[in-house]
């Protein structure tokens, strides 16, 4: 596929705010699903935990697909964004046919404390996004801690981070979350240091819009605790599941920037 350019547009909030600057820390996780996963091992064909592997190896093959009942299920099967690999197919969990499922990853992917965070990652929509399902969860209620990515309408996405007991809610409402059959690039970026949310919304075309940081209120100075399991695709089997398509979902323990951003969507869409 054609290599594209990237291009940021930014909405300007007319007050001076503090630039979220690089981390030295890197990137914790990456789901790009272009290896084979063998549902009768329950394991990727360049598994975890061999010899000489990375900790992004491990955290990235360490992700098992279930239905209800922990049966295995390959749920690796869609074509990827920008026609590459493959994506995770969520559709069962809207089919009236076919059983839900979800992915887990039971290793920790951050480690403790956690003072900032970045997640980016791809969804497509066969149809309009359901109200209160997930995208990506690594949360417990029982330790108040944690951060997850909640689908809370046709047009919205919202970042819940636990601190201190709470959860923390900060939404990005776009008409390019409502876009049908299409891939659609997002990104959300946390700093404890200065409390504040920054989201991305991109397309296939390089296209990226800022939009304006939100302050997250209650979380400047916070830390959020590690939490060891990550689901994808839902939060559990009690509430509905995220019914569409996913891809190249990846975790920083960093808050990155707009050049880091762009770097990752660029990423997703240019040539070998």
């Amino acid at each position: 596929m054609k290599s594209r350019g990237s291009c940021i547009h930014v909405f300007i909030l007319a007050i001076a705010l503090p630039v979220i600057m690089p981390s030295t820390h890197g990137q914790a996780i990456r789901y790009t699903f272009e290896s084979q996963y063998e549902v009768e091992r329950s394991w990727w064909t360049r598994n975890s935990g061999t010899a000489g592997t990375t900790m992004l190896d491990i955290n990235s093959f360490d992700l098992r697909m279930h239905t209800p009942g922990r049966k295995d299920r390959d749920l690796a099967k869609a074509v990827g964004v920008g026609g590459r690999g493959l994506a995770l197919d969520f559709t069962c969990n809207v089919s009236a046919t076919e059983p839900p499922a979800i992915a887990i990853q039971s290793k920790s992917a951050l480690d403790a404390p956690i003072t900032a965070l970045t997640l980016t990652g791809w969804i497509k929509n066969p149809a309009p996004m359901l109200k209160n399902t997930t995208l990506l969860r690594s949360h417990t209620a029982a330790k108040n801690g944690g951060y997850w990515l909640r689908i809370t309408g046709e047009n919205s996405l919202a970042l819940v981070l636990g601190v201190g007991g709470n959860n923390v809610t900060t939404p990005i409402d776009s008409d390019r979350l409502a876009v049908i059959d299409k891939w659609i690039f997002f990104a959300v970026a946390w700093d404890s240091q200065t409390g504040l949310v920054r989201w991305y919304l991109g397309d296939e075309d390089g296209n990226i819009i800022e939009h304006v940081p939100v302050r997250a209120l209650g979380t400047t100075g916070r830390t959020l605790m590690s939490v060891p399991e990550i689901t994808l695709g839902r939060g559990n089997f009690t509430r509905p599941g995220f019914g569409g398509l996913m891809d190249d979902i990846r975790i920083y323990d960093s808050a990155l920037n707009d050049v880091g951003i762009a770097k990752i969507c660029k990423e997703a869409l240019a040539d070998d």
